[in-house]
């Protein structure tokens, strides 16, 4: 038995959007450079990549830190990461489920 692995692509069914991509539209609207970005809130390279692409999960440390530098408070950022977190989650076991 295969496992078919179904892309869903959440932004355009407007039910949840990663951290990452809200931080990368605020760099944007705030003429900040990745690197930039980087170098101001004290977190590896890897790490913020990792947060960008979706991948690692954004911690209440790193929340702060976005808060500090990009002046959105860190609630925000913790209730962003939960509600993705969540959608995923949820996506993920209707998906396994349908097979």
């Amino acid at each position: 038995m295969t496992t078919e692995k179904t892309y869903v692509d959440l932004d355009a069914l407007g039910i949840a959007s990663s951290p990452g991509d809200a931080i990368a539209e605020l760099l944007e609207e705030q003429g900040r450079s990745k690197q930039e970005f980087v170098d101001q809130v004290g977190f590896s390279e890897s790490y913020i990549n990792e947060i960008l692409s979706g991948e690692a999960i954004l911690t209440p440390d790193f929340a702060e830190a976005l808060e500090r530098v990009l002046k959105v408070p860190s609630h925000f950022w913790i209730r962003l990461e939960s509600n993705y977190r969540r959608v995923l989650d949820q996506v993920s076991r209707n998906g396994s489920s349908a097979g």
